[in-house]
């Protein structure tokens, strides 16, 4: 089959373009030819341009100051996100035809967050002219709460989708309602990917002391106090990464893209986060982690994800003498891999 993935693939965040290469890889080694239908949204590229006049114009020249020192970080990170895109990533022609594909997946990702696309994008419901070619989400998420105004939109571009999946059992709850077909609850892609490929996309370190990794997307004061103390406990240096570059990083870490990223994590002996994609990673590569509940309204993903790796007491509020004991990674492979064959029998259904 030709398969069309249509994702946030240009977007230069960690999880998300991961999540694609991860979901390509998975399709491409079922026998199908796969490739990312290179939907440009306007709104995505604003959001991740390494250069803005925007970020100068500030009453407080010391921020300007800052700013101005970061635009090489900016620029190499940048640059490392847009080699991977290019070199990883299978992307359609500029003149793609919707049409041509036997399927298109629409997801993972927050595909459906209408505050990120600025309203629905029709591209990701999947409002165009189908004809004989196969729409499906797969682990499409969303707003944590789908607003009352918002349900009448939802209901009618879910009609678009032959076959419907989401990344979260609370996603799902809030759309059964909203339509009469059925809603398959399947793991984000970085988890249907078999850990050898990332093991192998790991690399060498690029830090050769051991190194507690502290990574945020929410950058939160309560995850670094967390991660300090168990530095201190476990008398090794800490090692800060945020998804944006002009937060928590440290010089080692704060032109990572998505290789790098992976490094980070590969090689830790610890992890403290406060991101979904974080968590993944971390169960991936089997380092012993804690996820921060912030319970700011945004933990739903990351509870979820811990709930389905049995793994729920490794999210936490506050370090008070947690254990540090080993995890048992092999219950937890057993965990991952009866989610990960549900979710391969919803692809198999259609591709």
């Amino acid at each position: 089959m030709k398969i069309g993935i249509l994702t946030f693939h240009r977007a230069h965040n960690y999880g998300a373009i991961l999540q694609a290469y991860a979901l390509q890889e998975v399709l491409t080694s079922r026998g199908h030819y796969v490739e990312f239908i290179d939907y440009k949204s306007p709104h995505l590229l604003r959001i991740y341009k390494w250069f803005s006049w925007k970020r100068f114009i500030h009453k407080d020249i010391a921020i300007s100051i800052k700013e101005l020192k970061l635009l090489p970080k900016r620029k190499m990170r940048y640059d490392r996100f847009q080699h991977f895109i290019q070199d990883k990533l299978v992307l359609s022609k500029h003149s793609y035809n919707l049409q041509s594909y036997d399927a298109v997946i629409i997801g993972s990702d927050q595909v459906w967050n209408t505050t990120l696309t600025f309203g629905f994008d029709p591209m990701y419901w999947g409002d165009w002219n189908h004809h004989h070619t196969v729409v499906a989400s797969y682990a499409a998420s969303m707003e944590d709460i789908i607003a009352p105004n918002k349900k009448s939109g939802i209901t009618r571009f879910l009609k678009n989708f032959d076959y419907i999946s989401v990344r979260e059992k609370d996603i799902k709850e809030q759309l059964k309602p909203l339509t009469n077909k059925p809603i398959d609850v399947v793991v984000d892609p970085t988890l249907l990917l078999n850990r050898e490929k990332w093991l192998d996309l790991g690399g060498k370190p690029l830090i050769e002391h051991d190194y507690i990794l502290l990574y945020q997307v929410r950058n939160n004061n309560v995850a670094l106090d967390i991660a300090h103390k168990i530095a201190a406990e476990l008398k090794i240096k800490l090692v800060c990464l945020s998804a944006r570059i002009d937060l928590c990083n440290d010089k080692v870490s704060i032109s990572s893209g998505p290789l790098e990223f992976l490094n980070l994590f590969r090689h830790a002996k610890f992890v403290v986060c406060t991101s979904f994609h974080g968590t993944v990673f971390s169960i991936v590569y089997h380092v012993p982690f804690f996820s921060v509940i912030l319970n700011d309204g945004k933990d739903a993903r990351v509870i979820n994800l811990l709930s389905q790796a049995g793994l729920s007491e490794r999210g936490i509020s506050e370090y008070t003498n947690h254990s540090l004991s080993p995890i048992n990674w092999e219950h937890v492979d057993e965990y991952i891999e009866k989610v990960r064959q549900k979710s391969m029998d919803y692809l198999k259904q259609f591709c």
